[in-house]
Order: C-alpha cells, then sequence, then structure tokens
C-alpha cells in the first residue's frame, strides 16, 4: 500500500517549488502556488505533483526542444560533412 504524499510549502518535484495553498479547482482537487527555478509561477493540482506531470513552468519543454534542435543540426552538419 502505497503511503499519501504530505505537501507543504518548501516541498520540490522536479523544477518547483511549493510556496502556498491556492484553493481548489472545479473538481475539488487542491491546488498549490508554485515557483519555477527559472522564476515564474504556476499554479498546480496535488495530482499532477505527485504524479510527475508537471515538474516545470514549461521552460523544461522548451529547453528540451532547443537541446534537440541543437543536436539535429549538429548531426545534419556533420552528414553534409561526410557527403
Amino acid at each position: 500500500m502505497k503511503l499519501p504524499l504530505t505537501f507543504s510549502e518548501g516541498k520540490i518535484f522536479g523544477r518547483l517549488k511549493i510556496i502556498e495553498r491556492a484553493g481548489k479547482d472545479k473538481y475539488n482537487a487542491c491546488l498549490w502556488l508554485c515557483i519555477c527555478e527559472c522564476g515564474n509561477f504556476k499554479t498546480v493540482s496535488a495530482s499532477k505533483l505527485r504524479n510527475g506531470f508537471v515538474q516545470s513552468c514549461g521552460c523544461l519543454l522548451k529547453e528540451a526542444a532547443r537541446n534537440h534542435l541543437a543536436i539535429a543540426r549538429q548531426h545534419k552538419a556533420e552528414k553534409r560533412q561526410n557527403a
């Protein structure tokens, strides 16, 4: 049996740090106001934090896309040199 995760101010999930409780959503799920490592704020439900569905304000996805694009450009440049 899994033990329930406790949420408290200062707890960190991925790049998000919980600041305070932000009420409930229309489904009666608990919402938390978080601050990302990049400085942006994001309100997230407890279940999405617990399950790892949300790990940042969106900067993580942008960073991953930027890294992927850089790798693709490098691969394309290497392919041209070898041709």
